[in-house]
Parts: structure tokens; sequence; C-alpha cells
């Protein structure tokens, strides 16, 4: 990913990583038999990724809770994903 010193670059990179630490933690803990990630639901894959972002969201929100711009621009960029994992992708992902 290009990352470039946003916050939705630092979403996307709390994303991935999420996705990082699930694969990581799913293959040392689970037989080789279940290890193709494809296989998985996308509601199972999504999950540490989105919980990941959410940690990142409200640690900020802490550290940075009295720069108002900063926070609405967490707002923004959490209601699109909002938007996005619950609207948009349900409804163009096939059955």
């Amino acid at each position: 990913m290009s990352y470039d010193d946003t916050i939705s670059s630092l979403s996307t990179l709390a994303h991935e990583l999420g996705h990082s630490m699930h694969s990581y933690y799913f293959d040392k803990n689970q037989p080789s038999v279940y290890s193709d990630y494809g296989a998985i639901s996308s509601t199972v894959t999504e999950t540490a990724s989105n919980f990941n972002q959410a940690m990142t969201r409200a640690y900020l929100r802490e550290i940075k809770a009295d720069d108002k711009d900063f926070q609405l621009g967490m707002i923004d960029e959490a209601m699109g994903n909002f938007l996005r994992y619950f609207f948009i992708m349900p409804m163009t992902c096939p059955q």
C-alpha cells in the first residue's frame, strides 16, 4: 500500500495489519487442512481487520481529544468505513 500520512492511510494500514495478524494466528493455531484462507468467509476475514481499525480509532480519539479537526476527520473516515462494509460490500458481493 502507499502511505501518505492521512487518517485514511493510517486506517488502511491498521486494516491490513489486522489481516496479517489474523493470518498469522490462523496458520499457527489451525490444522493445515483448514489453512486455505480463501475458503474462509469474508465475515471472518474482515472481523480482525475492522476490529484493528476500531482500536486504532479509539487510541487516536484519546490522544488527539482536543484537536477538533482531527476528530472530525476520524469520524468522516469511520463513517466511510461503515458505509463500505455494511452497505456497499454486501450489495456488490456475489451470493
